[in-house]
């Protein structure tokens, strides 16, 4: 057997595998897909409240009113 065929078999054996180059391919697929979704949201809230930052702000007082005891206890009760 020629060397050009053992290379070429070892090509094939060796596609199984994902290779450097594709994982980081997959990865930046999921950090867009990430990024989409949390840009859709942000264009939702946005047309949703009329000014986004009071809508942050009111979010965000929402939150402080509960401290994290009571917010450990409302998500273990929801698990």
């Amino acid at each position: 057997m020629c060397s050009k065929e053992k290379k070429q078999i070892s090509e094939v054996q060796g596609s199984s595998r994902p290779t450097k180059e594709a994982r980081q391919r997959a990865a930046g697929s999921q950090w867009m897909l990430a990024y989409m979704s949390v840009r859709y949201l942000s264009i939702l809230l946005q047309s949703v409240c009329e000014c986004r930052y009071i809508c942050y702000t009111g979010f965000l007082l929402s939150l402080s009113k509960y401290s994290t005891l009571q917010w450990r206890i409302i998500l273990l009760t929801y698990q």
